[in-house]
């Protein structure tokens, strides 16, 4: 409601500023006010309102299985920050290092007895046929970063042994 009073009250203005210029009268100037006050009744009975508030977080629901990873990052410019980890059931992920990084990356992946891999193609063009690959040893509801036998990620150097707590897991 706030809003259209300010576009309404902004509307008014425009309309009264161009009469004033453009004619140079009081006439002109009277007649532009009735016109704002019309604008402003017009724009404060015919403002939509808010039927409901959003859901967060948003469910995906297209028969997938979701299971999200999280570590935390240091915090920046007084925001928590988190290193995220998304496994799809059919094999696909996507991971953000930082939530200041416009990047995601978007791989696949496969377990093997307790190892995850992480294969990220990277962005094709960009960093030429680069492919990177994160491993991960799966401890309980956990995954431990291996850093020697993996790629540096984009943006985040991750230590050996860091860990990622499970966060979610979504049907």
């Amino acid at each position: 409601m706030k809003y259209s009073k300010f576009m309404a009250a902004l509307l008014a203005a425009l309309i009264l500023l161009s009469s004033l210029v453009s004619c140079g009268s009081g006439e002109a100037a009277a007649t532009t006010t009735e016109t704002t006050a019309a604008t402003t009744e017009a724009a404060e009975t015919t403002a939509p309102e808010a039927t409901e508030e959003p859901s967060i977080p948003i469910t995906i629901e297209d028969g997938h299985t979701y299971t999200t990873y999280r570590r935390e990052n240091e915090e920046r410019f007084g925001v928590a920050d988190y290193f995220t980890i998304t496994l799809r059931d059919d094999g696909q992920c996507q991971y953000y290092a930082t939530l200041i990084s416009s990047y995601i990356g978007v791989c696949k992946y496969e377990i093997k007895g307790d190892i995850l891999t992480i294969t990220d193609d990277g962005i094709p063009g960009l960093y030429g046929t680069l492919t990177n690959v994160y491993k991960f040893k799966i401890v309980g509801d956990t995954l431990v970063f291996l850093a020697d036998e993996s790629s540096e990620f984009m943006y985040k150097k991750l230590p050996d042994g860091a860990v990622f707590e499970l966060f979610e897991k979504t049907n």
